[in-house]
């Protein structure tokens, strides 16, 4: 069977773009704005620091061990340095309860700055001190609008677990 020159230079393009040209090559984030669902489009070309509109970005759940509640009480974080920027580290655990606990004081994450002046782009690592107790830790890196270019490579917790047997 022959195809026609127009379907040959179409093969294997069958992923669907949205309705968007396929000479134009956009990275589409979902998002919300004012509560509504919205696609944003990223432009690696302006960096990585949004003047009008902060992140987040909240790591999945992990069982450290089953029934057994852990005590965090430090946060790692590996990172690109793309300059000088200010985050904010929420943790967040249950108890028996259901209750979730974090490691917000008066409603507020602690927040400290990663990156340097030179922005020298290798990958750097800091450590934040913290505690919080409890079962099914999440993790997340808040940053606020125009709070500085931010690139997370690895983040993790370090942690003590009681080893009482039931």
């Amino acid at each position: 069977m022959a195809y026609s020159p127009s379907y040959q230079k179409q093969k294997g393009r069958g992923v669907a773009n949205g309705g968007f040209t396929p000479t134009h090559a956009y990275n589409f984030i979902p998002g919300i704005l004012n509560g509504a669902v919205v696609m944003n489009a990223f432009d690696p070309g302006q960096g990585f620091n949004d003047v009008n509109d902060g992140g987040f970005h909240y790591f999945r759940i992990e069982e450290v061990k089953t029934m057994r509640y852990p005590t965090f009480r430090r946060v790692g974080i590996i990172y690109r340095d793309l300059g000088i920027a200010t985050i904010q580290v929420a943790l967040s655990a249950v108890d028996d309860n259901g209750q979730v606990n974090t490691n917000a004081v008066a409603g507020v994450y602690p927040s400290f700055t990663i990156g340097t002046k030179l922005a020298t782009g290798r990958l750097c690592q800091k450590f934040l001190d913290t505690v919080i107790t409890g079962m099914l830790p999440q993790m997340g890196i808040i940053r606020a609008a125009n709070a500085g270019p931010v690139s997370i490579s690895k983040m993790w917790l370090t942690t003590e677990v009681e080893d009482t047997s039931f």
